[in-house]
């Protein structure tokens, strides 16, 4: 009798072993790395368009305060905006307390009609809840406004909080 499977799993190794030998050594090459140089060329007439940030600009005139006591309403006023000047407010904080379980709101103002409700964390409660805010924040304060924190639905036992930005010129 005559058995084919032998001629048939020999041919089928030596086509595997061609393949192998014949493998394209240029796919396991690893890939080239571009140059990290890059030139622009454009003319006057049609500049880059660069879009900047001046943290460093004169007319910025960084400002930070701080109110060290709360009322019991939970209100704190900082210090009026200079004549001329306008603050810009970027960031704030407050570390407040209450009695246990007291819910309540607590907002920047700006001194006018614009409110910014603050998101509070629960530190942690032993005998009082100690909360903090801290958190990034964009409020304008025109010449003469007064910023303040101001709660409501609570009463506050302590507080202290500060705000930073800048104070600009305005005609």
């Amino acid at each position: 009798m005559y058995n084919r499977r032998p001629k048939t799993a020999q041919l089928s190794l030596a086509v595997l072993l061609a393949s192998f030998i014949s493998f394209d050594s240029s796919l396991a090459a690893p890939p080239t790395v571009p140059s990290t140089t890059t030139t622009v060329v454009n003319t006057a007439d049609n500049p880059v368009p660069v879009l900047a940030r001046n943290v460093d600009n004169p007319a910025r005139q960084p400002y930070q305060s701080a109110v060290n006591s709360f009322d019991v309403l939970g209100n704190a006023q900082f210090a009026a905006v200079p004549p001329g000047k306008r603050l810009v407010i970027e960031f704030v904080s407050a570390r407040v307390t209450t009695d246990l379980g007291r819910q309540f709101t607590l907002y920047l103002t700006n001194g006018a009609s614009i409110n910014h409700f603050l998101a509070k964390t629960l530190q942690g409660s032993e005998g009082i809840d100690v909360y903090v805010v801290s958190q990034p924040i964009q409020m304008y304060v025109e010449a003469g406004q007064r910023p303040a924190f101001q709660s409501f639905d609570g009463i506050i036992s302590e507080g202290r909080g500060a705000i930073s930005g800048y104070l600009i010129d305005v005609p």
